[in-house]
């Protein structure tokens, strides 16, 4: 959040305008904001940063820096997220980011090792599966095998009988 300083409040008790911050300044008259000094500064949707007496002027037609279409908005105690954190500290804006990155990293590796342990059941499973498909097919070989020498056999039997038959109706 960034408060500008007013006669009531000494710079160095604004936690988000510190001595770091000594780059804020009014892009159209670089004057800064100063302890005991009421001035208001503004900033544009384009970014840049304009005091009470500057403001107008600067962004009548449009911006005086980028000479794009600009509307504005004070820097107060009411700011957006977006906006204020612009005026966060760097280290404190990438620390922030590297505990979200490190949330959505552990977030998305718990997901991911729970379906790994989930493909790996479903692959003992299937490898499982797999070995009594085999056992079950060298049974059947062995079934079609033995099927086979019946049949033979049988074939063999049916001659014999016919045989058998021709000769007691020729006796």
């Amino acid at each position: 959040m960034v408060v500008l300083p007013t006669p009531q409040i000494n710079q160095t008790e604004i936690p988000h305008l510190n001595k770091n911050m000594y780059w804020i300044h009014c892009n159209g008259c670089y004057c800064q904001p100063e302890p005991g000094v009421v001035l208001r500064f503004h900033i544009t949707n384009c970014s840049h940063i304009y005091c009470e007496k500057c403001v107008t002027e600067c962004t009548k037609e449009q911006c005086k820096i980028c000479q794009s279409q600009c509307a504005t908005l004070e820097l107060s105690g009411k700011l957006q997220k977006e906006v204020e954190n612009l005026f966060e500290e760097p280290a404190n804006v990438f620390a922030k980011a590297m505990k979200q990155v490190n949330q959505t990293l552990e977030f998305q590796k718990s997901h991911q090792r729970r379906w790994c342990r989930h493909l790996k059941e479903m692959l003992r499973h299937q490898t499982q599966q797999l070995k009594e498909v085999k056992k079950l097919a060298v049974q059947y070989r062995h079934l079609e095998k033995e099927t086979m020498e019946l049949k033979k056999e049988n074939s063999y039997l049916k001659c014999l009988l016919a045989k058998s038959v021709s000769i007691l109706q020729n006796i």
